[in-house]
């Protein structure tokens, strides 16, 4: 039996040699140089003509898909060829190929549900066969409410989710890019191509961003708080990056940090196994200590030093509970500790 490249050389040259009216036994054999020329005169011409209808014979297989009746039965792929051929079927719905899968005889091939989405069309194509009949299909029809969902994986922006089912196992499987307008929702809607389904699951807040006013007292704030998310259960944990100790604030409360030490903060909202966390804070509060001085004589004798914030002062709220002053003349010194405002005596010399 001739080969299908040599087979496709000899339509080609015969055409040729009658577009052109040569019809001489040279030309004849020309045009059947790549065979045996003895044995192909000896086959006959009935190998010729065989040779001629397997080339332009189509596809050795064919395959089309059988929509199923009932609405729990399986879509099947039907194959027609040869017993012993491996074939590969292709599943694409209308953005990507999802699956694709090699079967080793034509015994009719049942699609998975765990394969599919429910309500969704599908494209089915077997490779190197052609199409007998109808090659797509609608997974299935009505929408409804997911019995169970969990939650798969989570990121600073984005949720993946998937719904259980009790009956028939789709796979429903979907990742929520999270925004400001459904953070912290409690349902997420799927949208198929001919229904909706409906996942009963708390969605987290888009990632925090947080504030601090540099002033002693101040308060942390959530900037971004999206509306549906509850501002109590967001907390701020403060390391003081000297000592290394740790303290959480919650927020819109006032807080009195140390003046002059370096603070990194975070804030961090619970969800599920983890928390939602905004980017470090980091900061200093820094007191002008010496414009806060207050020197005022009293008298020849006696002077009152305060320490008074001005108005506008980062550090207007601290409140002292101990300190110490010392004067000099350069011969002596006083010192003293007591509570603002400090009397010294002045020794004339």
């Amino acid at each position: 039996m001739c080969h299908s490249l040599k087979c496709n050389f000899l339509v080609r040259k015969d055409i040729n040699a009658k577009l052109k009216g040569r019809v001489s036994l040279s030309v004849f054999e020309e045009m059947f140089e790549p065979l045996d020329m003895a044995r192909l005169f000896a086959l006959g011409p009935l190998v010729l003509i065989l040779c001629l209808v397997l080339c332009t014979t189509g596809s050795p297989c064919q395959y089309s898909v059988l929509e199923s009746v009932k609405e729990k039965a399986a879509h099947v792929v039907n194959i027609k060829g040869s017993e012993d051929q491996i074939y590969t079927i292709r599943i694409k719905d209308k953005h990507n190929e999802i699956r694709a899968e090699q079967i080793s005889n034509q015994t009719p091939f049942k699609i998975p549900f765990e394969w599919l989405k429910p309500c969704t069309v599908y494209t089915v194509s077997v490779d190197d066969c052609g199409l007998s009949g109808r090659n797509t299909f609608t997974s299935s029809k009505n929408g409804e409410t997911v019995s169970k969902t969990v939650v798969r994986s989570v990121t600073d922006n984005e949720v993946c989710l998937k719904g259980v089912f009790t009956d028939i196992q789709w796979n429903l499987t979907e990742c929520v890019e999270i925004t400001e307008q459904n953070s912290c929702a409690s349902t997420h809607t799927v949208v198929l191509d001919t229904c909706n389904y409906t996942m009963n699951v708390a969605l987290p807040p888009v990632k925090p961003h947080i504030n601090f006013s540099k002033t002693i007292p101040s308060q942390f704030e959530w900037t971004n708080k999206p509306a549906q998310c509850n501002a109590a259960l967001l907390i701020i944990n403060c390391i003081n990056n000297e000592n290394k100790n740790s303290i959480i604030y919650g927020l819109n409360t006032p807080v009195s940090l140390l003046p002059d030490t370096e603070y990194t903060c975070t804030g961090e909202y619970p969800y599920e196994t983890q928390h939602i966390k905004s980017n470090e804070l980091s900061f200093k509060i820094k007191c002008d200590w010496q414009k806060n001085g207050r020197f005022q004589p009293l008298s020849s004798t006696s002077l009152e030093i305060s320490w008074n914030s001005l108005e506008g002062d980062k550090c207007s709220g601290i409140k002292w509970e101990s300190y110490s002053v010392s004067c000099s003349d350069g011969n002596s010194q006083k010192s003293k500790s007591s509570n603002f405002p400090v009397v010294l005596p002045i020794q004339h010399h």
